[in-house]
């Protein structure tokens, strides 16, 4: 198999915000799996995924360490399986 992915993945567990673009509803808590700088995969457990193509914005749930409201980026679904969904960054 022939790896496509630009930058090297890192295993990282935080809780994020995913806030669906197309849904006035409160964001969704998911737990990261691994990061890079192109992308991020979030665990299922068990929750409603939004679906591949679809466009959403994650930011992590806390501050960051000086009190900081951490970035909020875009991002689009790109996969989806069992464990979870594949986020490509859009900014």
């Amino acid at each position: 198999m022939v790896e496509k992915r630009k930058s090297e993945r890192l295993p990282v567990t935080v809780e994020v915000r995913v806030k669906r673009k197309s849904s006035p509803e409160e964001p969704l808590i998911f737990k990261t799996h691994d990061l890079s700088n192109n992308g991020i995969f979030l665990g299922a457990d068990g929750q409603e995924l939004p679906p591949v193509g679809e466009k959403v914005t994650v930011q992590l749930k806390n501050s960051l360490a000086n009190g900081e409201t951490p970035p909020l980026l875009t991002a689009e679904i790109v996969r989806q399986d069992s464990r979870g969904v594949g986020l490509r960054f859009l900014d």
